[in-house]
C-alpha cells in the first residue's frame, strides 16, 4: 500500500485549524499527519494541535509576506522523504477536507502519475471561477493551459520530486520568495502540474488574513466568524463522481455554505474566488 504523509501548514488561525484538523481526522483518519507550524504567537494553536493527537513541530521560521511556509514546506517534503513515504499531500489551516480520502481516491491520482512520468503533482482542491483547464481523458485529470506549473496546495509524487532535484525554497542557487519564482523553477525542471477529477480539498470561505492584513467595513458578521463547508453526503459525492468531465469541479457548484446568512450571501454574491466568497 502506497504511503502518504499529509502535511499541514499552520500559522495563528485557530479557528480555521481546528475546523482543519477535524476534517483531517474525519474524512483522512488513516494518513499520517504532520503539522508544521510557523511559530504562531497565538497558544491555542498547540493546545489544538496536541487535541488533535497529530505530530506537531515548529518550523525554521521566516519573514515577509509568506513567513516561513517555504521551509516548511520543504521540512515537510524532506521528512516526508526520509521517513519513506510515496506521497506527500499538503493543506493549509484555512482548508477543509469535505468528502473521504479514500482507497478509490488513491487509486485515481496514483493512475493519473502512471500516465504521464512528467507530472509530478496533482492539484486536488476543487476549482474557482476562471479555471483554465482542459479535461484529459488519457490522462484522467484536466490539464492547465501552462502545463509546468507548481501551487502551494497539493499531492505530490515524491520520487518524481527527488529525480527532478526539487526544492521548495532554493532555485539556480537562490533562495525563492514566493509561489511565482516556484513556478518558473517548475518551467525550468518540467515539473507538470495537473488538477484533479476527483477534488476532495478547499479553503473555507472568507479566511482571518494574516500577514497583510486587509480591513474591510463590518456589515454584517463578515469576517467575525468562521465560515465552513458541510461535509458532501453520499448523494453529493455521486453527482460529482458522475458529472460529465467538461463539468469542473467549481467549489460553488459541489460545495454547500455551512454557516452564512442571506445577508451575507447577497453581499457577496459577485464575488468570484473563495478568499472573499
Amino acid at each position: 500500500m502506497d504511503k502518504i504523509l499529509l502535511v499541514v501548514t499552520s500559522y495563528n488561525r485557530p479557528l480555521a485549524f481546528e475546523n482543519c484538523l477535524k476534517s483531517l481526522r474525519k474524512m483522512a483518519g488513516h494518513i499520517d499527519v504532520l503539522i508544521i507550524d510557523d511559530h504562531s504567537p497565538k497558544p491555542e494553536i498547540a493546545e489544538i494541535a496536541a487535541k488533535s493527537g497529530y505530530e506537531f513541530i515548529l518550523g525554521p521560521g521566516g519573514k515577509g509576506r509568506h513567513g516561513g511556509l517555504y521551509q516548511n514546506l520543504q521540512l515537510g517534503y524532506e521528512t516526508a522523504i526520509a521517513r519513506g513515504y510515496d506521497y506527500m499531500a499538503t493543506v493549509q489551516d484555512d482548508m477543509q477536507m469535505v468528502r473521504p480520502f479514500d482507497a478509490a481516491i488513491l487509486t485515481e491520482y496514483a493512475g493519473v502519475f502512471a500516465r504521464d512520468p512528467d507530472i509530478a503533482m496533482i492539484d486536488n482542491r476543487f476549482s474557482r471561477s476562471g479555471f483554465k483547464a482542459t479535461y484529459s481523458s488519457e490522462i484522467g485529470a484536466y490539464l492547465y493551459e501552462n502545463s509546468y506549473t507548481y501551487s502551494d496546495v497539493g499531492f505530490f509524487n515524491l520520487a518524481r520530486l527527488q529525480a527532478k532535484n526539487w526544492s521548495f525554497v532554493q532555485f539556480e542557487h537562490q533562495f525563492v520568495a514566493g509561489e511565482k519564482f516556484l513556478k518558473q523553477h517548475a518551467a525550468e525542471k518540467k515539473f507538470k502540474k495537473v488538477a484533479a477529477f476527483t477534488p476532495v480539498v478547499m479553503h473555507v470561505p472568507l479566511p482571518q488574513l494574516i500577514r497583510n492584513n486587509i480591513r474591510i467595513p463590518r456589515f454584517s458578521r463578515l469576517f467575525r466568524q468562521l465560515y465552513t463547508y458541510d461535509d458532501m453526503t453520499p448523494a453529493d459525492i455521486a453527482r460529482m463522481d458522475n458529472r460529465d468531465p467538461s463539468t469542473p469541479p467549481n467549489f460553488r457548484e459541489f460545495l454547500r455554505f455551512s454557516n452564512i446568512n442571506a445577508f451575507d450571501r447577497w453581499m457577496l454574491s459577485g464575488k468570484q474566488d473563495s478568499k472573499i466568497f
